[in-house]
C-alpha cells in the first residue's frame, strides 16, 4: 500500500522525517551517513550468521542503504535507524520493506518485517521494544493483511521476539538456497509481553 508523502512528512533533503521514540530508543529513516554504522553492522559475525552466512562488503552495504533511504519515497515505510535515545549511538535497524523475494506465502504482498542489532544489545529486549514501536506505527497504516518476516532456522533469539511480538510461524522457504522459517502477523495483532 503506497502511502502519499503527506503521510509521513519529508525533510528538505527529500528524506523522510519520521521518527518513532521509545523509553530507551529513537528510531528515524536511514540517511547516507549513516553508512559506516550500516556496514559495520553487516560485518558483523553475530549479525552475518543469520543473514546469508557471509559479510556484507562496502558496495552491497551502499546499495542497501540506498534501497532503504528509497523505500520511504516509494511505499511511505521502510527500515528505521535505531539509536539508543541517551548516546545517539547506533545499535541496529528495524523496520519492514517490500522485498518481493519472490517465495509465495503472501512474500511480494504485504511488508515484509525485520530487525538486525549490535551483539552488545542482544538479550536485552531493545529488538522488541524497536519492533513494537515499529509495528504500532506501521499496523494503522498498513491496513491489510499485517505483515510476513522469514528466520533463520538457527535464529532462537530472533524466533522467540516473532512470537512475542504477534508472529505465527506459517512455513519454510528456501531462500538464496537456504532453508528460512516464515512467518505471518495480522496488523493489530497483540503483544504477547510488554516491551523491553
Amino acid at each position: 500500500m503506497r502511502l502519499p508523502n503527506r503521510a509521513y512528512g519529508v525533510t528538505d533533503d527529500g528524506t523522510a522525517a519520521v521518527t518513532l521514540l521509545t523509553a530507551r530508543l529513537r528510531l528515524r529513516p536511514y540517511r547516507t551517513a549513516d553508512l559506516a554504522a550500516r556496514a559495520a553492522l553487516g560485518a558483523m559475525p553475530a549479525v552475518y550468521r543469520f543473514t546469508g552466512g557471509v559479510p556484507a562488503t562496502a558496495e552491497e552495504s551502499w546499495h542497501r542503504l540506498l534501497r532503504y533511504i528509497g523505500h520511504w519515497s516509494a511505499f511511505g515505510y521502510g527500515f528505521f535507524a535505531v539509536e539508543a535515545r541517551a548516546t545517539g549511538r547506533f545499535v541496529g535497524e528495524a523496520g519492514a520493506m517490500d522485498f518481493r523475494r519472490g517465495i509465495g506465502g503472501g512474500y511480494g504482498d504485504v511488508p515484509e518485517a525485520g530487525w538486525m542489532f549490535v551483539p552488545e544489545v542482544h538479550g536485552t529486549g531493545i529488538a522488541g521494544e524497536a519492533m513494537r514501536a515499529v509495528l504500532d506505527w506501521l499496523d494503522p497504516r498498513q491496513g491489510r493483511d499485517g505483515t510476513v518476516c522469514m528466520i533463520d532456522p538457527d535464529n532462537v533469539a530472533s524466533q522467540r521476539l516473532a512470537a512475542r511480538i504477534g508472529y505465527v510461524a506459517h512455513g519454510v522457504a528456501t531462500y538464496h538456497g537456504r532453508p528460512l522459517t516464515t512467518y505471518v502477523r495480522p496488523a493489530g495483532a497483540t503483544f504477547a509481553t510488554a516491551p523491553g
